[in-house]
């Protein structure tokens, strides 16, 4: 541990609203800038005088300005600064800086890398980044790509020197700020030859996680020791003290002087954890904007039993109003009751924890606040807005917004505000206050199939060919099924589309989904209200204060915007709709697009007149009547979309828990095991699934394409370290080889994690395992150990090296549950990654056999452009060649498109070339090259000149793209270059691609070349084998079923019988073979094999 020295010196204001800077003493040799709270922050918009934010002021896109500061997570493998210029009444120049003192070293240098966002690429015309030195400028670089650009600048000359190092992002050239999403990545000061004092502190005692568990009916995070607190008044101050087991916490709260109508004061914390030497910290801050001149009048402290309350009594516009603040402690928390009572306020800010020197914000993946740890204060500090206790329009961070009813009028204000310290990371996060669902064990047992293309029989007929694979536990949701197709004409959903086979093709797939013993769930959606509904009323769509219709989701496929179905609507709609379809249908399950993956404060109708308008409370009442109301209509549970699901965990039984709050969106392939959050508060209430829609997990699993099999591993190891339950997305639900492993393989662990509770979570930091606090001052998440209560342990590797758990060596990715009756993993074994799960009445075996398990991988058929020749204005002839290695099945169709990178990813594609190929790919031929074309492609006319990514590749309508060899996009598309289009069409050209694709060798690494079975113990096998008990037989399953794998059974725990019964096999019987303490089962192609148990 490290503590950075400083000095307050009072600096020349650079401009208005200057604040006083911080000196610095830097105390490590290596200083992360991100991780130092104490910088000055603020923006000059053109032609105005600088301004200033807070001293260490961090936020998401504050209101006034649009300049966001804040760490944007890990971004294509380096930790992320997000600086946004203003945007918001004008644009111009964001400004981050640092004053050091810098000592006596040999050399000082300033390192780290620029970028866009990748979300922004295309959408921003770029940013330009400086960097200064004492008003010097180092740095000057126009970004308009997501690609990392280093930069390394000498400040050995500012040794011994106090220097100020000013961090600039600008529009660029165009002054155009939409989407200027700058990051800073890897900021760092490196002083070579420094060696400072170091500080240490002792760790905190030991935390027992029972105890933090979220807690009904309270936010506030739980405490994990016996504790008294107090509040009393000292003089003009108020001081609430918490003596507990661990320590001792004192807050003494001074009220604001009387010229501060806004504050609500300072709070200044004395922590003293036992074993340790006493520090400080503040809190303040806050603010309360008026929405007219305010002036105190009187103020007075009041004494209750635990609580101490500041009345402050103002004049706003000539008229009194009264603001209350009651303060008490909840645990260590300290909790603020503000109320106002008249409708006089226009925002709330709680404040924050001012200013440390050094502040680490610690991720907590799917929780959207943010939990820093103070390492000279050796605390773990949080501040946050109980959005269950709240009268706002919407919250901001921790800032309150009350806007305005379509009338102007305002409600009143009512608001809790918590702050916390404590020495425990896990103590520093809000309880969720919501029941636990009914259904986890139901939900927990079972892998999801997220199904969204297919007729109704073709899926029926999928779910039974998985269910002859022994997939007997499995959820589906059914989305794309709606009268007028997915997205359109909502709130109105049945009857069944008819160009998927209408209702009686709907009847016939639920029957069988049911029959097979699955949940089955009609995707429903009460929040996109659409003008082409056939009841369409103005009056059931929420407002803005201005009178106008809330807009929703635009529909880019009908180019139809819907709007904002008002909450008082939701209910109604809900109970005309769900009502029918439960009753039409039969279904036995629920899914709610939307309502779970956004906060509560989404789509707050503020008509005049309507209940609760204007707060986002009404908001939260009607989603939670409105899951109650579905589980009891389908007599099931309710399933939903991630994101913000944190919020309603509980109220709804799972989600596909997508990353996006507390981790970055579609950087899942970068998350840490850090599941304190996602184990010890969302776990006890619902059993979610997945990691999220690939495509929204990683950027590199385009829409449409499916995960290779390096990356399905990755994907469910973190299912199991997170206690998710399995999820097939919908490029891989109906591929039988994937839902095989999945369900197989994920079923056990997680019908025995559904409902229990974890009891220890420890993370292995320098070869120790620690729990959450000490990981967390490590930084260090990359293996984690769960145990439950159980006695289930699950082991997880996301490290580069190996780990050797209980004698199974877990690779990268590798992952080990054991304990509960189940012993199941991925592991490497004499060097080749097999799977294996045992439980108490089945065994799966799977040796990864690189001749069967290249399903998602590059088929090793390959495009290349052969020829291209511009034949006249705006026309050009093209051949494409296709490299065959690899033997198709089907006949696919070839599809060529030309995407404007510029536009939203929906609008990209400007033209296409879909051709008919001349030879069928079912007659290609390994070893041969395949000639298609010369083809003649002439250019839209309303195609402006510019570079257009040309793309290539094969698809089956009812299947989605085939993966290919190339460079892909991510989409499984090929790209073959890009054309160039000047001159009005005149001139033509062509770049040629120039990238590498690696996919393939990263597949192939998922799997073995096998020269013989592997031994699983009870199993030897070269396959893919399923063993269960099923009454009173033995059932052996086995992928692929074709003969010419070896399947061999221990006699010792399944004694050889004298004949075998085949289903669905060339033969009735066969015989099995002796081999050693083995036999062998001949394989010949049948569904199941079945013997006689004894």
């Amino acid at each position: 541990m490290r503590m950075l020295m400083f000095v307050v010196l009072a600096l020349s204001a650079i401009a208005t609203g200057a604040v006083s800077a911080p000196v610095l003493v830097p105390d490590a040799a290596v200083m992360r800038l991100d991780d130092i709270a104490s910088y000055e922050i603020g923006y000059v918009l053109r032609g105005k005088p600088e301004k200033q934010f807070p001293l260490g002021w961090s936020g998401d896109f504050e209101a006034s300005t649009g300049v966001a500061c804040k760490s944007a997570g890990v971004v294509a493998g380096k930790h992320a600064w997000l600086l946004h210029c203003p945007w918001s009444h004008g644009t111009g120049v964001s400004f981050q800086q640092y004053t050091f003192r810098m000592p006596k070293v040999r050399s000082i240098r300033l390192g780290g890398f620029t970028a866009m966002g990748p979300d922004a690429v295309g959408k921003s015309d770029g940013a330009t980044f400086r960097i200064f030195a004492n008003g010097r400028k180092l740095l000057d670089v126009n970004r308009a790509d997501s690609n990392w650009q280093p930069f390394s600048i000498d400040l050995t000359s500012f040794s011994g020197r106090t220097v100020t190092i000013r961090f600039e992002t600008d529009p660029g050239p165009m002054d155009n700020s939409g989407w200027d999403f700058s990051l800073w990545g890897d900021r760092e000061l490196v002083l070579e030859g420094y060696h400072p004092k170091r500080v240490r502190h002792p760790d905190p005692p030991r935390l027992d996680l029972s105890k933090m568990l979220s807690k009904r009916f309270t936010v506030a995070p739980p405490c994990g020791f016996a504790a008294r607190t107090s509040a009393r008044i000292v003089g003009d101050k108020a001081v609430l003290t918490y003596l507990g087991a661990d320590g001792s916490l004192e807050y003494t709260w001074a009220r604001p002087n009387s010229f501060d109508a806004a504050s609500l004061g300072k709070i200044v914390l004395r922590a003293h954890m036992k074993g340790d030497a006493a520090v400080q910290t503040c809190l303040g801050g806050s603010n309360v904007e008026w929405i007219g001149q305010a002036k105190l009048t009187a103020a007075r402290w009041l004494r209750g039993s635990d609580s101490v309350t500041l009345v402050r009594e103002f004049e706003v516009g000539g008229q009194p109003a009264t603001i209350s603040v009651a303060a008490r402690l909840a645990g260590k928390s300290l909790v603020f009751d503000v109320k106002c009572n008249r409708p006089f306020v226009a925002s709330f800010d709680a404040g924050r924890w001012l200013p440390a020197m050094r502040r680490a914000a610690v991720p907590a993946p799917y929780y959207s606040g943010q939990v820093s740890y103070l390492p000279t204060e050796n605390l773990f500090v949080n501040a946050f807005l109980d959005w269950t206790s709240s009268d706002a329009s919407s919250i901001d961070g921790g800032r309150a917004i009350y806007r305005p009813l379509t009338d102007g009028s305002h409600n009143n204000l009512r608001e809790r505000a918590i702050y916390t310290a404590a020495w425990h990371f896990a103590e520093a996060l809000p309880s969720i206050p919501n029941p636990p669902s009914p259904y986890l064990r139901q939900v927990g047992d079972k892998v999801t199939l997220d199904v969204w293309s297919g007729t109704f029989d073709q899926i029926a007929m999928k779910l039974q060919a998985l269910h002859d694979l022994g997939l007997d536990h499995c959820i589906a949701l059914i989305h794309n099924w709606q009268r007028r197709g997915y997205d359109n004409a909502l709130p109105m959903h049945y009857p069944a589309n008819p160009g998927l086979g209408a209702d009686d093709s709907m009847k016939r797939l639920v029957a069988t989904a049911k029959g097979l013993g699955y949940l089955i769930a009609l995707h429903e959606n009460y929040v996109d209200y659409y003008p082409n509904f056939d009841g369409f009323n103005p009056d059931d769509i929420s407002l803005t204060p201005e009178g106008k219709p809330e807009n929703a989701w635009y529909n880019p496929g009908t180019k139809i915007q819907s709007f904002a179905e008002k909450p008082n609507s939701i209910l109604k709609y809900a109970a005309e709709q769900s009502t029918e379809i439960s009753h039409r249908y039969g279904t036995n399950a629920n899914y709610l697009d939307v309502h779970s993956a956004v906060p509560p404060w989404f789509h707050v109708d503020f008509r005049a007149g309507e209940q609760g308008a204007g707060t986002f409370a009404r908001v939260w009442d009607v989603h939670r009547e409105l899951w109650a109301f579905e589980r009891k209509t389908f007599d099931g549970p309710v399933f939903g979309e991630g994101n913000n699901h944190w919020y309603w965990s509980g109220l709804l039984d799972g989600v596909e828990a997508q990353t996006g709050s507390g981790w970055p969106w579609q950087q899942g392939d970068t998350l840490p095991l850090a599941v304190d959050f996602d184990l010890l508060r969302i776990h006890p209430l619902q059993c979610n699934q997945g990691m999220g829609y690939y495509e929204r997990w990683t950027t590199s699993v385009g829409w449409g394409a499916a995960p290779r099999m390096d990356q399905l591993d990755q994907y469910r190891m973190q299912e199991m370290a997170y206690g998710h339950a399995g999820f097939l997305g919908s490029t891989t639900w109906s591929s039988e080889p994937i839902a095989w492993l999945e369900h197989h393989l994920t079923t056990p662990v997680s019908a025995r994690f559904a409902d229990a509770r974890p009891v220890s979570i420890r993370y292995q930091v320098n070869g120790k395992w620690v729990d959450g606090t000490a990981a967390a001052k490590a930084r260090d998440w990359s293996r984690v150990e769960v145990r439950y209560s159980n006695g289930l342990t699950v082991t997880a590797n996301n490290s580069g090296a190996p780990m050797i758990v209980d004698g199974r060596v877990l690779p990268k990715h590798g992952w080990l549950a054991r304990g509960a009756g189940v012993t199941a993993y991925t592991a490497q074994q004499d060097g080749k990654l097999i799977d294996y799960a045992e439980a108490d009445s089945s065994i799966f075996a799977n040796a990864r056999n690189v001749l069967d398990w290249n399903v998602n991988g590059p088929r090793r058929i390959g495009p290349r452009l052969e020829q291209f020749t511009q034949t006249g204005p705006r026309e050009f002839e093209a051949t494409y060649l296709w490299s065959v290695d690899d033997k198709l099945a089907k006949d696919y169709q070839c599809f060529v498109h030309f995407d404007d990178p510029s536009k939203p990813e929906a609008d990209r594609i400007r033209f296409q070339q879909d051709h008919t190929l001349a030879t069928p790919t079912s007659h290609w031929m390994p070893g041969s090259t395949v000639t298609d074309g010369p083809h003649t492609i002439k250019l839209p006319d309303d195609l402006a000149d510019g570079d257009y990514t040309w793309s290539i590749g094969l698809f089956l309508p009812n299947e989605g793209r085939l993966a290919l060899s190339g460079v892909d996009d991510g989409g499984n598309r090929i790209r073959l270059g890009v054309l160039k289009v000047r001159d009005g069409g005149q001139t033509l050209t062509l770049e040629p691609e120039s990238g590498q694709d690696e996919r393939a060798e990263l597949a192939r690494q998922a799997m073995n070349d096998l020269t013989g079975p592997i031994d699983f113990g009870p199993i030897r096998t070269d396959g893919s084998v399923l063993v269960r008990r099923e009454g009173d037989y033995w059932v052996l399953r086995a992928w692929p079923r074709q003969a010419g794998r070896v399947v061999e059974l221990s006699a010792q725990r399944f004694p050889m019988p004298t004949e075998i019964a085949c289903v669905d096999g060339t033969r009735a019987i066969v015989k099995p073979e002796t081999v050693g303490s083995f036999w062998r089962l001949p394989l010949d192609g049948a569904k199941e094999y079945r013997w006689k148990a004894r």
